[in-house]
């Protein structure tokens, strides 16, 4: 009977050490991220949100909603600099180690330079 137990309970922590990667991870709160914005990036194994802020020294991709997208259209915004704001969510992918997307609460350009 005990030896049924462990075995239950090894079976269950395996399955959890499977899963984490696939869990996705919440950064404190919304913060601003400034950057050129990417629009039509693939990725190996269509792993992409297919929208992309490169600030420079990161890049992160970008989860745009429709509510988002109808008032700025990120494909208008391709290759200019934006000011997005947004949840960070950092998670692990198939083919790409770790992805970072930003969940998009507003997009806008950038006019300060």
């Amino acid at each position: 009977m005990n030896a049924r137990r462990l075995l239950l309970a090894v079976v269950c922590l395996a399955i959890v050490l499977l899963l984490t990667p696939w869990i996705w991870q919440r950064a404190d709160g919304v913060s601003e991220y400034r950057g050129t914005l990417r629009y039509g990036i693939a990725q190996i194994g269509g792993e992409s949100t297919g929208v992309v802020l490169d600030t420079g020294s990161e890049w992160y991709e970008l989860a745009v909603p429709p509510e988002v997208a109808v008032q700025q259209p990120p494909e208008e915004l391709d290759g200019r600099r934006v000011i997005v704001t947004g949840v960070l969510r950092v998670g692990r992918g198939i083919e790409v180690r770790e992805r970072r997307i930003i969940h998009v609460q507003t997009l806008r350009r950038d006019d300060s330079g």
